[in-house]
Order: structure tokens, then sequence, then C-alpha cells
């Protein structure tokens, strides 16, 4: 609805993905939208108004409001600037009820409409001198039936950055909070256990989840009616697991409603980008003002506190952009999200902030207060050549792929086409994800890979990498295979997905000699009296304690007898690793 010069106007804007607008009417005062949610499929009428501020064009607004009310049936939600108050009380100065406080009063009652209460100040308005005039204009009418269906509805005032209107958010999502909060069912909380990794780090017990997905049927009692909170589980009871798997559900409904409360453009709360990822985007976006000598604005959007606006180049009026926006200018060279924004990427010294902080967070590696697990996850993450080629759709490829250029999957400068002669890039792909065990190989494949090119127009040919010149011999298989005693790496069951991650290590260590036995740690200078601290008769070494020991070898024949194996250990851990 058209504005009349710097009075009135009513603009209704909703969102595609939450509303589907089925029904459009407007009026001299005020613009009806009959909304249907993709949620539920529920149909209401939101009506939004702007009244009139002369009082004899008061009594047409309140026709046009029944004549339109009576177009649907539906549930029914109006709010807007009325341009006149109930009571006394909606004002600063004091007064009388009036005739047109009345009137209002009575067109509430009429439509059967509630008055929600205002949360955050009595008033929506303020002008006069200084401000001191106040009013509450602005207000939410709803229908009880349609209050009970959003169940919690609130309204309340927040800052006002520029208008002299308050702004008044209306906290309708009772529907989407319901399904929030409903009482987890057997079926919800068995999928999310599905898509748990077996492989993940595992509680105080050193079970991990693949226990609660094997042994399913007989833990679900247990967990879904035998506890009233989490501290009701003993640590037998896979604590370290269950707050995993409350995770996972919790996270399972976050995500059906995600999508609708978070923009497509927002880097972080949204399933496959990283925060900092933001800070990339904005730094090639000033790379690209700077190299094109063009002028722009950056709006960096924290929260309402910290949002900033950062110009690059020559830009006018820039401090009333910010005071319009409700922020404040940044520094030429600010930081975003920890990092710097617009300096040198060759610049040692702007990076000197962050590599302390970084060195910082790696030294808590030292002293063991990340697992290796989380380790394989953080350098996972950090792995940016990996992540271009696995991730297809993340906004941050797009920029790169838009700036750059794009050959076979990999982004490229001017220069590097120059240098390499113009050949095409490895475009790798997999055809599953990878395993912790297989990140370190490939971040050596992507190593190898960086900077190669194919080059158009050579036939291709058959490398042999075990020979200096690269051409095949007899003997150099020959020598390859030589060393036959080679006992080799039993991968598939140190690495199973049915084995603990912490146990997947200590086997490996195992297996490669580097546990810590006491034997190991006199060969490495420490001046030790050597005892197997189990039965205090050999010396400790990783053989003996795992499998010579008397108290290990009663271990091993009551796990024997349990299962029913009749079975000669052999000699050494490796042996018994390659029998496993």
């Amino acid at each position: 609805m058209n504005a009349r010069r710097a009075v009135g106007g009513v603009v209704v804007i909703w969102d595609n993905r939450v509303l589907e607008l089925v029904g459009l009417e407007v009026g001299l005062f005020s613009i009806l939208c009959r909304f249907k949610n993709c949620e539920d499929g529920f149909l209401w009428t939101f009506m939004g108004v702007h009244g009139p501020t002369l009082k004899r064009y008061r009594e047409f607004f309140w026709e046009e409001l029944g004549v339109i009310r009576g177009l649907w049936i539906d549930l029914w939600c109006i709010g807007g600037d009325f341009n006149v108050i109930r009571f006394p009380s909606e004002r600063s100065r004091d007064g009388r009820m009036s005739r047109s406080m009345r009137r209002f009063s009575e067109v509430i009652d009429e439509s059967a409409l509630r008055d929600l209460p205002l949360q955050g100040g009595p008033f929506t308005w303020s002008g006069g001198l200084n401000g001191q005039f106040k009013l509450r204009l602005d207000r939410f009418l709803v229908l009880e039936d349609w209050e009970t269906h959003f169940s919690g509805v609130t309204q309340c005032t927040l800052p006002r950055p520029v208008s002299d209107h308050f702004p008044i958010p209306l906290d309708g999502g009772g529907v989407r909070r319901a399904g929030l909060e409903e009482v987890f069912s057997v079926e919800e909380v068995y999928s999310a256990l599905s898509e748990l990794n077996g492989d993940k780090m595992p509680g105080p017990d050193g079970f991990s989840l693949t226990f609660w997905q094997f042994c399913w049927d007989f833990v679900k009692d247990e967990l879904m009616g035998g506890a009233d909170d989490l501290r009701d589980f003993r640590p037998i009871s896979l604590v370290g697991g269950l707050y995993k798997l409350l995770a996972k559900v919790l996270a399972n409904r976050l995500k059906k409603v995600m999508g609708k409360v978070v923009s497509s453009t927002q880097n972080a709360f949204v399933e496959g980008r990283q925060i900092l990822d933001a800070a990339l985007i904005a730094n090639e976006a000033i790379d690209s003002l700077l190299k094109r000598n063009e002028s722009g604005v950056l709006w960096m959007s924290i929260n309402l506190d910290k949002s900033e606006i950062l110009s690059v180049g020559r830009v006018e009026n820039v401090e009333l952009l910010a005071l319009e926006l409700g922020c404040k200018v940044g520094a030429p060279f600010s930081t975003y999200l920890g990092l710097p924004l617009g300096a040198s990427h060759k610049s040692m010294v702007v990076w000197d902030g962050v590599e302390e902080r970084i060195r910082k967070r790696l030294a808590l590696w030292k002293r063991q207060f990340i697992s290796k697990g989380g380790r394989i996850t953080l350098i996972r993450s950090t792995l940016w050549s990996w992540r271009y080629a696995v991730e297809r759709e993340s906004l941050w490829k797009l920029v790169i792929s838009r700036k750059f250029g794009e050959e076979g999957g990999g982004w490229s400068t001017c220069e590097d086409s120059l240098e390499k002669g113009g050949g095409v890039g490895v475009n790798p792909c997999f055809s599953r994800s990878f395993n912790d065990w297989e990140v370190e190989a490939v971040e050596r494949l992507f190593s190898t890979l960086q900077g190669k090119r194919v080059v158009v127009g050579l036939e291709d040919r058959v490398v042999w990498k075990e020979t200096k010149n690269e051409i095949f011999s007899v003997k150099s298989p020959y020598n390859t295979l030589e060393p036959s005693c080679v006992v080799p790496f039993p991968w598939s069951i140190i690495w199973s997905p049915c084995v603990p991650t912490n146990v997947g290590f200590f086997c490996l260590g195992s297996f490669m000699g580097e546990v810590l036995t006491l034997d190991q740690l006199k060969r490495r200078g420490w001046n030790l009296a050597n005892r197997c601290f189990l039965c205090c008769a050999e010396e400790e070494m990783i053989n003996h304690i795992l499998i010579h020991c008397s108290k290990a070898r009663v271990l091993w024949e009551l796990v024997f007898t349990l299962f029913g194996v009749n079975l000669v250990l052999p000699l050494s851990d490796r042996d018994t690793l390659r029998l496993a």
C-alpha cells in the first residue's frame, strides 16, 4: 500500500520457505494476506494496517477492517500502526479516557480479538522535544484460536535504530516449538543412532556407539524409560555415548526447521559450512575491489552490537550509511572473526596474531587435551584443497570458482595457466567418504597433485616409479618383493568400525613397537627396574603383558571358554593381530 508523502504505507514481506501466499486484498488503510504454513498446511489471515492520523477518517478505518475481515473465515492476526491508543496509561502524559479510545476497544471486542501484552516497555513511539512524548500506537491483535494454534505467542519492543517507532517482533513459532518439544519416540532415537558412526570416541567405559547399535533391542527399554535424567545413568550405561545420541536426536529435529530460519548466505549454523568461510569470502571481495580500482562497502554483520561496515576505496557519506543501518564504521584494515581483512596475504606482520593463537591451540596437543581422533577431525577440517574437491555447492567454493575460474575441479589464477602452459587441472572424484586412517593418505595425494597439470596434445604413457629412469626392468620388482619376511599391516583389523578409536591406536602402537613398556623406556635411557606389574615375575615387554603373562593367560582362557574357541596364541602381538 503506497505511502502519502512521509505518512502511511504498508509493506508485507514473508519467507516463501515458511509461508505460501494463497490470497491478497488491498484496502485504503490495510493489506490482507491469506497464508498457508508450508510445515503443516494451516491456513490463516494476516492484516497489516496503518491507521489514519485524522479523527474524521478513523470510522472509515474501522469499517474497512470489518469488511475485509468478512472475506475469509480463517483465523486472524492483525498488526501495524493503528495511530490510536486504547487506555490513558498507553501515553506518557496523564489524561482521561476519550471517545477514540473507547471506540478502539469496542472494535477489538466486536471482532473477538485479543490484545497481546507488550514486553520490553509500555510504549512503541516517541516524539516531541528530545522524544519526551511517548505513545503505544503499534500492536498485534489475534483471535484466541489463532493464539492457541501458535502456542506461546509474545510481542516485545526492540531498540529503534532510525525510526521514531520501536520495532515489534511477534514470536509465533509455537507450532514449530511444539514439534521440537515432543517426547522422543523409539523410532526417532533408533534412526538417529543408526546415523551415528560407530567409530566415535567411546565413553568412560571404553565402549563405542557400535555397542548401542548392536545391542539396541536389549538397551532400548532402559534408555527410553529407565531414567528421568542423564545423571541417573551409571558409567557402565555408556553415558558418553548417550550424550552423543541425545545431541544427534536434537540435531535431527533442528535440521527440519534450521533451513527456514537461517539465510542461505549465512556461514554459521548451516550444515556443511564453517563460520570462518565468511572471512575468506570477505577477503576475496575486498581483493576484487582493490584490483579493479573500485570503491564499495562491505557490511560485516555479527550481531547488533558488533556489526560494522568497511569502506573500500573512496566512499562518500559512509557515516550516514552506518547510521541508517545502525552499525559503526570499521577501520580500513579491520579484523573479522579474528582474521585480518584487506591485508596482503603475503604480509607476515598482519598474520602474527593468527599465528600466535594457532600455536597456543596446537600446544594443547602436547598436553594431550585433544585426542588422536580429535586431531584427525581438526586436520580434516583445515585441508582447503580437500574441501574444495569434496564440497560441491559450498558458498565459499562458488565465490572462489567465480573469481578465479575452475580447471577440472581446482581453482587457478591466470599466472598458473601461463606457467604451466595452459594445461588441464586434475580433478579427483571419490566414490565414498574418507575413513579416519585414510586422511593422511588423501593429504599426501593432494600435495602430490598440487600444481600439476595434464598437458594437452601428448600421448599417455606408462611410468614405472620403482626405477630412476621410470622404465620397467625385471630386477626392480624382484628387489621390491625381496623382503618377504615383513609382516603386512593389519589395517582391516585395527581400523575396523567395531573397534573403539583409542583401542585402534593402542593396537597400532603395539604393532609398530611404540608402546612405552618398561623395556622400551630402558632403551631410551631410563634407569628402571624392569618387572611386570601383573605377575611381578618376568620383565615387562609388550608381548609378555598382552600374551605370555600368567594374568593375561587367565583372561585369554576365560574369553576362549565363553566363545567356545580352542586356540594356541602366537608368540608375538604382531602375529596375533594377523591371526585376527
